[in-house]
């Protein structure tokens, strides 16, 4: 990198985005364009405070001045990476790595959270003690991981609220890398709450922990199995998510002083409904506060839960060809892969050889047609046939378990070896389905002649072919398209009459009342209809001169509140004054031509 003499020091828990300020800054590079330039290979670049992306583009930029020992290296231990990657799915983990390696702005949209209205960015935070210890001893701030972690609102090593920063995300920021403040008041500082401080503990302990990607399948069983040990469980085996979201709003507070307050607690019906996505779609990504929670709810906390993961699932092997897609662990010894094919052991045998499942075993030689040693105490081959025809009859899994009084694996385990012919006959009803919903549709064409029609009447029908068969629907619809519009043209000089006797009769009936507004150009034309008369003044000549006839100038209406204030003065009893009259008329001042009409009115009297 042409121009860069120095590379400051990496400072523990510094952010990767906290380091290239501080690199800019003693290098002079002012032009933050130009940093991004040399550092991304374009001055439109923008380097995310939280998951940058394009990091091998700044390790080949600065070469031996790189800070980390590799890309990989920059990842763990310079961004908030670590914090999410042990609840996204392993396909998600993969486009993770390779995005902020090698670049692309549609990082944070894939892993959802851009979706999971926790927000995708946020103000960075400071620690005002820290950041003032740190300015008296290295003379510069550095931004701490730790600090900006979503849902972290306090330092956890003073125990302090953590001051808001400038948003990098800012149109007036966003060209820029924000720097920390060079002054710091850290006399004036806010004590966190328990609630705070526990949720900021959790946080900055999943960053260290440096978890690594979990199945998700693996996960939710994990959260099933110890939240029925934990007895938030009923006797049928569902979870009580009510239950479990009442303990954990009291253990945080309700989340008090925390900026995800809102989106923790929602909804207000089902408060705390991200609850039971977490075990119901465990392939959906939700924040990592939400597995967080759940987690130190269930384990108490985070290294109990890492320990139960590594004794669980050492390895996941691929159901195809039987490699590791993703160890979570070593696997507990060396064995040959061909043993999971070895019918001379027991699939419970294998199992322990490889360091995987029984279920992985089970699955695997299921798949391949290899003989499986019966367990009568478990599930005989007869009920094995019953749930195979079960399965082909369009059952569901939940439904066989219930009615043969088998475990809910016992029963997937069978369905994995049926998929293809489940997929067919999914496939084949669908077709089926098909051609009875298009000859619905084409009934309905025919009695109600327009497409418009037809969606009307039965828009879930037009709602699942559009979803399903849309080239045919839209090719039909096109022969039943509504006529296009032909409206007549306009008697305007008729029009004209109708709306001159429909003025003069509504001003009969105004002048009927004797408290009645005064009659304006705008009271006739918001009756008549204001849009018309207002497009289509030039055709309507008669309604125009009627209109300057009919209303009223301002100094005549004020004549006329005048002797209404006069009339009801003299009914009550009360002395004619001026001022009492122009109170009553409702009249800002009178003029002199409005006293003098006053005073004649007066004298009449």
């Amino acid at each position: 990198m042409t121009g860069s003499s120095y590379s400051p020091e990496l400072n523990n828990d510094e952010l990767l985005y906290s380091w290239v300020g501080r690199f800019a800054e003693h290098n002079a590079d002012e032009d933050a364009k130009d940093l991004m330039y040399m550092l991304l290979g374009s001055r439109n670049a923008i380097l995310s405070v939280d998951l940058p992306c394009g990091i091998d583009r700044i390790e080949h930029a600065l070469g031996p001045k790189f800070p980390y020992a590799n890309a990989n290296d920059a990842i763990e231990r310079g961004t908030q990476y670590p914090f999410h990657r042990p609840f996204l799915g392993l396909d998600v983990n993969q486009f993770a790595l390779e995005r902020m390696r090698s670049g692309g702005s549609d990082l944070k949209i894939k892993m959802g959270l851009v979706a999971n209205r926790f927000g995708a960015s946020a103000a960075l935070r400071f620690c005002p003690i820290c950041l003032e210890t740190e300015l008296r001893q290295w003379g510069y701030g550095i931004w701490h991981r730790s600090h900006n972690l979503p849902g972290v609102t306090c330092c956890t090593k003073h125990v302090v609220l953590l001051k808001i920063g400038t948003n990098p995300t800012k149109t007036s920021h966003r060209a820029t890398v924000v720097r920390p403040p060079r002054f710091i008041d850290a006399g004036r500082v806010e004590r966190a709450g328990r609630g705070q401080l526990r949720l900021g503990t959790l946080c900055v302990g999943a960053l260290n922990l440096c978890m690594p990607a979990i199945d998700p399948i693996t996960r939710v069983t994990l959260y099933r199995d110890q939240a029925e040990r934990r007895g938030y469980c009923d006797d049928n085996g569902r979870v009580l998510f009510f239950s479990l979201a009442c303990d954990i709003a009291y253990r945080y507070d309700g989340f008090e002083g925390s900026a995800l307050q809102q989106r923790l607690l929602s909804t207000t019906k089902y408060p705390m409904r991200w609850l039971e996505d977490l075990f119901v779609r465990p392939d959906r990504s939700l924040h990592p506060i939400c597995h967080l929670l759940l987690i130190e709810q269930l384990w108490g906390h985070l290294d109990s839960f890492y320990t139960a993961l590594q004794t669980a699932l050492p390895a996941r092997l691929d159901e195809k060809d039987g490699r590791h897609l993703h160890a979570i662990v070593e696997p507990k010894r060396t064995c040959d892969i061909a043993s999971i094919d070895d019918i001379s052991l027991s699939c419970r045998a294998a199992a322990d050889l490889l360091g995987v499942s029984v279920n992985t075993v089970v699955l695997h030689r299921n798949k391949k047609g290899l003989y499986i040693r019966a367990r009568p105490k478990k599930i005989f081959r007869e009920v094995v046939v019953v749930i195979k025809q079960e399965l082909l009859r369009g059952r569901t899994a939940t439904e066989i378990s219930r009615d043969l009084s088998v475990s809910l694996s016992s029963v997937h385990r069978i369905r994995a070896v049926l998929n293809a012919d489940l997929h067919r006959m999914a496939a084949s009803a669908k077709e089926k389905k098909k051609r009875i919903y298009r000859a619905d549709w084409l009934l309905l064409l025919e009695q109600h002649h327009h497409a418009v029609n037809a969606r009307t009447a039965r828009p879930e029908l037009y709602a699942w072919l559009y979803r399903n068969d849309p080239e045919w629907l839209l090719k039909e619809n096109a022969g039943h398209r509504r006529p296009p519009s032909t409206m007549g043209r306009v008697d305007w000089v008729a029009r004209d009459r109708e709306f001159c006797t429909s003025a003069v009769k509504y001003l009969r009936k105004i002048l009927a009342n004797p408290y009645r507004s005064r009659i304006s150009r705008t009271m006739l034309r918001r009756f008549l209809g204001e849009a018309t008369i207002s497009a289509n003044s030039s055709k309507l000549p008669m309604l125009m001169r009627l209109e300057s006839r009919l209303c009223e100038p301002i100094q005549v209406f004020a004549k006329i509140r005048i002797d209404r204030a006069i009339a009801s003065l003299k009914t009550d009893g009360f002395p004619l004054d001026l001022w009492r009259i122009q109170r009553l008329a409702g009249l800002g001042f009178l003029s002199k031509e409005n006293v003098k009409f006053a005073e004649q009115r007066i004298g009449l009297g």
